[in-house]
């Protein structure tokens, strides 16, 4: 199986564990198997043919449109959801645990680089708060958001504030008109994640370890946010109004239309992906005009590149999502999610890679464990620490 992309080895071990490979597939399957007693205790989560057959479903590659509107029915609870084509890949397990892990694990391999950094990694965004989504009103009190239920968290003569099925909504009186702009700034800490509606009605889908500081009533001549971390975006069109994004030295401009921004403080980068519409990216060398599809990379002049939008948004929908991505970067969203710290062995980053789209709800053990079958990575968990390091 080891010339078998990771999606068609997840296809054989389903196959497999409903008894129907016969001939050279089953003993080749036989063979992974006793290869490592990895494989077999992975294989041995999903011997349970009636749980796997509820939380699976495969997909041909003539499906893949088919494939996302599935995952995204059954992990998408709020409206405006965008369906998106997969160029490249074929895209075959559903949102669930079991096979997502199988898939992500499999395609991991080494590249020749190492190295080294200091020998505790931890974010440089480390929210403010440790374990629960706070928002904080223009007057400085400080609302504990997951400690309260449905139905009014504050009004004034301007503005009222509900939450709602755990989304956070802004309603202007008057349409606005006239209000005294105050800047509310929500942050989500480790593991969480939150969605919030503007008083214009935009929509903000807020990731881990984020915050996002906002008007509470749009009366300027522009829509002004800022950003710190990642945050998923389906603005409301105001021709006169532009919406614009602030992530550090990048700002996003826009009219109407969905797009992410990915801007933690300690990746190299910021990532805008447009998914509809038309933006125009900037930062301190330049700018640049994106039409969907594309991703803009700043911190250096913006810098135009095909998108992956699946890969983009997947944290949205319950999901890390994988391609190619160097150890450290699925590190970094591991902590994030997790509360994690991760110790590189003796300083050094193993120059691995790893392709995959994993469940968000995986136990961080399991997602560990499912790792480790790769036989080019080795990583032991004990209490917050991931000790990380290359096998020989």
């Amino acid at each position: 199986m080891e010339n078998l992309n990771p999606f068609e080895k997840a296809e054989l071990l389903y196959r497999y564990l409903r008894d129907e490979l016969r001939g050279e597939e089953r003993i080749m399957v036989e063979e992974w198997l006793a290869a490592d007693e990895n494989n077999q205790k992975l294989a041995d989560q999903f011997k349970d043919q009636l749980a796997l057959e509820k939380e699976m479903v495969l997909f041909s590659s003539n499906d893949k449109d088919k494939a996302w509107e599935s995952i995204s029915a059954r992990t998408e609870r709020g409206a405006g959801m965008v369906l998106f084509r997969k160029r490249k890949k074929v895209l075959l397990s559903a949102a669930v645990v079991a096979l997502l892990c199988l898939v992500g694990g499999w395609l991991i391999w080494q590249a020749p680089v190492n190295r080294k950094q200091d020998a505790i990694v931890q974010a440089k965004n480390t929210p403010v708060n440790s374990g629960k989504t706070r928002l904080t009103l223009a007057n400085g009190s400080v609302i504990e958001l997951d400690e309260k239920g449905d139905g009014a968290l504050y009004e004034d003569s301007s503005t009222k504030l509900l939450k709602k099925d755990g989304e956070l909504q802004y309603l202007s009186k008057d349409d606005g008109k006239g209000a005294l702009a105050g800047y509310n700034m929500i942050h989500t800490p480790v593991g969480r994640q939150y969605r919030i509606v503007l008083p214009d009605k935009s929509k903000v889908w807020l990731n881990a370890t984020s915050s996002l500081r906002y008007p509470t009533a749009f009366n300027d001549s522009v829509r002004e946010v800022e950003l710190i971390g990642e945050a998923y975006f389906e603005v409301a069109k105001n021709k006169s109004m532009p919406f614009i994004v602030k992530a550090g030295e990048t700002k996003v401009e826009v009219l109407g239309t969905h797009f992410n921004v990915m801007a933690y403080p300690d990746e190299k980068t910021t990532r805008t992906t447009l998914l509809e519409g038309s933006v125009i990216v900037s930062d301190h060398k330049g700018k640049q005009k994106m039409k969907p599809g594309q991703e803009a990379i700043t911190g250096n002049g913006p810098r135009l590149a095909e998108a992956d939008l699946q890969a983009a948004v997947a944290w949205k929908q319950g999901f890390f999502h994988f391609d190619n991505a160097g150890i450290e970067i699925v590190m970094r969203q591991l902590m994030r999610w997790y509360d994690v710290e991760v110790v590189y062995e003796n300083g050094v980053v193993p120059g691995i890679h790893f392709s995959g789209i994993i469940s968000r709800n995986s136990p961080v053990e399991q997602v560990i464990t499912m790792i480790n079958t790769s036989g080019n990575l080795h990583m032991e968990i004990e209490g917050r620490k991931v000790l990380v390091k290359a096998t020989k």
